[in-house]
């Protein structure tokens, strides 16, 4: 389950099995996914507590960030936001040409916790990085 960490403007997002993680800043996140059949292939996240967190934006040019953040601020770092959506139940990128899933978990310096990143070529991002499936759910 990804996750973001709140405090700061990048609202990067993060891999952990306690997603309600105060002492390292981690609020956990539900996610509007749209289908690859839609218009919109934008992706929204939501707080727990209801408040919105942004749409989900990747930055190849910035050590492969993803994150979450308003439409607005995203225009402002160059980020990548449309392309989104779901191909059956995994989450896709369409570059235009073809449906890439380069997200990656890249450990961080807390233990149990890991970056989440976009990895355009599909090369390890680091020794401690592994390929993710980021999958939509029914509730």
């Amino acid at each position: 389950m990804a996750q973001t960490h709140p405090l700061g403007q990048s609202r990067l997002l993060y891999i952990t099995q306690t997603p309600d993680d105060s002492e390292n800043n981690i609020a956990p996140v539900t996610w509007d996914l749209p289908s690859i059949t839609g218009e919109n292939w934008v992706v929204n996240a939501t707080f727990a507590n209801g408040t919105g967190a942004g749409s989900l934006y990747i930055r190849p040019e910035e050590d492969n960030a993803v994150g979450v953040l308003p439409m607005a601020s995203i225009s402002k770092i160059n980020g990548t936001v449309t392309g989104f959506a779901l191909f059956a139940t995994q989450l896709v990128y369409n570059n235009n040409t073809q449906l890439e899933a380069q997200f990656w978990a890249e450990k961080t310096n807390t233990s149990g916790i890991y970056s989440l990143v976009w990895n355009s070529d599909g090369v390890s991002a680091s020794g401690d990085s592994y390929p993710v499936v980021i999958k939509g759910v029914t509730s």
